[in-house]
């Protein structure tokens, strides 16, 4: 019998506009930004939805907007009985939204912890005025 896996996409695949479809069209995609806004403190939705782009593109929003439109997918799949998956999986951050999907974290805990590793990552790269290497993070004092 074949087996159903769904994986979750990461950091890069961020575009202004995504999810407003979803969130216009489906009332189970709109209350996972409205609680994704309501977790975070600010409106992720309207970030996602009309931009702007170089906002979206900062680690500390890219990674909870990713999160947050795909649990919005999710929860349409689910709605449409579409998302009986076998398997879960995510490429880096998307690892999050399949632990998610797997019932291991709930959506607004994963909200916000995922606010805060990528904040704290984007002050590693400030820290180290350039590009964050985990080789170079990682290394032992000496």
């Amino acid at each position: 019998m074949p087996k159903t896996a769904l994986l979750f996409p990461g950091q890069g695949s961020q575009r202004v506009g995504m999810g407003l479809d979803l969130a216009e069209t489906f009332p189970s995609a709109r209350a996972i930004f409205d609680q994704a806004d309501e977790t975070l403190g600010f409106s992720l939705s309207k970030l996602c939805f009309e931009g702007p782009e170089e906002d979206l593109k900062l680690t500390e929003n890219t990674q909870p907007a990713i999160l947050t439109c795909s649990m919005a997918v999710l929860a349409v799949m689910r709605e449409e009985g579409l998302a009986n998956a076998d398997f879960v999986a995510g490429h880096s951050l998307g690892e999050y939204s399949a632990l998610v999907a797997a019932g291991a974290l709930g959506l607004p805990m994963r909200s916000s912890w995922c606010a805060s590793a990528a904040a704290t990552c984007r002050r590693l790269c400030l820290r180290a005025k350039g590009p964050w290497r985990p080789s170079s993070a990682w290394r032992p004092r000496r």
